[in-house]
């Protein structure tokens, strides 16, 4: 173990220009006065002094300790320096920091309303789940999805972690609750398997089958009419399922569709909601939240306020996530053209066949009461087109 001086520090401070990520390695230090604080923080403060800019910060606390009778002072350092430098919360890597430390430092962190996430290289969840290093699938507003590996049997395994914190502030935690009940009742080829699901005091952990394809969301990625037709059709087979179910998915866009050993899966149902008559729901307890998921991909009587998500919103989006695998870009850009109708490529100006652009048309249709249902999307012509 080693005391930190000003010298040692210069050391331990590497900057990532082109991530803009600062790593700090405060591996075997130990700390026991708030002098020993200040030579640390100082030194990242003089680091970061000539960027104008917040970083993200990896900090690395392999056999680092901190005396009890400065813990909290260390923890009111850290939470300034989250509010104030880092652009955003502090990933933290260890093997060894004893685990009394931990809790000291989080319960400070928590009564300063500030994130604390502690990613073990080999942190189990648990003790089933083996969380794989820099295995960073996918990240979203509430939290991140990391691959694992299932000790029981050695399958890979996507696991998204939910900030229980995050969620409270903005009143969102029956968002989880539902996602869970949802993906509980869904059994389908074309739908992401939920593996498990994991409560702690600090985080959700939604377990879920792995996909080795990754998503579809890849910018201006145009793919032919026949590779667009075999994707689609799995993932309208998908729609009408969970519309089956009882299920209006409500957040259909490329960056939730994967593919796994060339099979399409429809995933992340953070957003869905259930119904009970043929129509669907008109969502009232989310009215105070304004457009849910990508505006982009919303129809446009959510837009305008002037309807609520149903099953003819889902089709919507399912037409806007064909377009986009066709011409490889947003049938309306910016988004308020789709009040006009005006398309970012027009129907006709790409070498495509007539069935499929009459199911664009059907599918975009600006009137939710005219626009297609999915058993009409799935009887129409085209879906039969490259069936052999």
């Amino acid at each position: 173990m080693t005391v930190p001086t000003t010298d040692d520090m210069v050391t331990r401070l590497i900057f990532h220009e082109s991530s803009e990520t600062l790593l700090i390695d405060l591996s075997s230090i130990h700390v026991s006065t708030r002098e020993q604080v200040d030579i640390i923080f100082n030194a990242i403060r003089n680091c970061l002094h000539e960027y104008d800019k917040k970083l993200d910060v990896i900090v690395t606390y392999d056999g680092f300790s901190v005396d009890d009778e400065v813990i909290s002072y260390y923890g009111e350092n850290l939470a300034f320096f989250q509010d104030n430098i880092y652009k955003s919360v502090t990933r933290f890597t260890t093997r060894t920091i004893e685990e009394n430390q931990i809790k000291k430092l989080r319960k400070y962190m928590d009564e300063q309303n500030q994130e604390f996430e502690l990613n073990l290289d080999t942190k189990f969840i648990d003790d089933r789940y083996m969380l794989q290093q820099n295995t960073i699938l996918g990240e979203g507003a509430f939290g991140k999805v990391s691959l694992a590996i299932d000790k029981r049997d050695k399958k890979k395994v996507a696991i998204k972690r939910i900030s229980r914190r995050k969620m409270a502030q903005v009143n969102a935690t029956e968002y989880v609750k539902r996602e869970i009940e949802i993906m509980k009742k869904l059994k389908h080829k074309n739908i992401i398997a939920l593996v498990d699901f994991i409560e702690t005091d600090h985080s959700y952990y939604i377990v879920m089958e792995y996909c080795d394809g990754g998503s579809l969301d890849i910018e201006y990625n145009q793919y032919s009419e026949q590779e667009a037709w075999k994707i689609f059709v799995q993932l309208a087979e998908a729609v009408r399922y969970i519309h089956e179910c009882g299920v209006i998915h409500r957040d259909l866009q490329l960056s939730n569709i994967c593919m796994h050993n060339g099979v399409v899966k429809l995933l992340d149902f953070g957003l869905s909601d259930v119904f009970e008559n043929s129509v669907g729901i008109t969502c009232e307890h989310d009215s105070k939240r304004g457009v849910l998921g990508n505006a982009s991909h919303c129809a446009p009587e959510v837009l305008t306020e002037q309807g609520g998500y149903n099953k003819s919103t889902d089709i919507w989006s399912l037409g806007v996530c064909l377009y986009r695998l066709l011409f490889g870009c947003f049938p309306f850009n910016p988004v308020h053209n789709v009040f006009v109708m005006k398309y970012t490529v027009g129907l006709e100006e790409e070498d495509l066949s007539d069935e499929v652009r009459d199911l664009l048309r059907h599918m975009l249709e600006k009137s939710p009461n005219q626009r297609y249902t999915i058993e009409q999307v799935l009887e129409h012509a085209w879906m039969k087109k490259f069936k052999d």
